[in-house]
């Protein structure tokens, strides 16, 4: 459970037939050490089993999900940030993975440096079939 104390992060998902990838996307967001987040998807007017995917998440107080006309991944990524609650936002596209402690080292770099108003991390690549 997450501390009150914490500030909201919301991780927005921009998906656009996504079926194959976004399962482990959103599972690799919620499985993150710190706690207090939102995961917002949203369904970039996919023609494939994306909603489907979107679907095995109804029962996740954490997922929300918003459907749109295919308008492209920045417009899909401004629709999440309109529906955002949290403090904080970060970025996860639906092929991408996050390792286990990303958002919790992340916010240790804002508490400890007030002043940034950005921060990254590096990436690794895997290719999958």
């Amino acid at each position: 459970m997450a501390d009150p104390s914490d500030p909201l992060v919301s991780v927005v998902i921009p998906a656009y037939n996504a079926e194959r990838t976004l399962r482990e996307a959103v599972d690799s967001a919620l499985a993150q050490t710190y706690r207090n987040l939102e995961v917002i998807i949203v369904d970039d007017g996919s023609s494939d089993g994306t909603p489907a995917v979107i679907r095995q998440f109804e029962d996740e107080a954490r997922v929300r999900s918003v459907r749109q006309e295919n308008a492209g991944a920045a417009a899909a990524r401004n629709r999440g940030i309109a529906e955002a609650r949290g403090k904080y936002l970060a970025f996860l596209d639906a092929d991408d993975l996050w390792l286990p402690e990303k958002t919790e080292k992340q916010l240790a770099l804002f508490r400890a440096k007030p002043h940034l108003g950005l921060v990254y991390c590096r990436q690794r690549t895997v290719f999958r079939n």
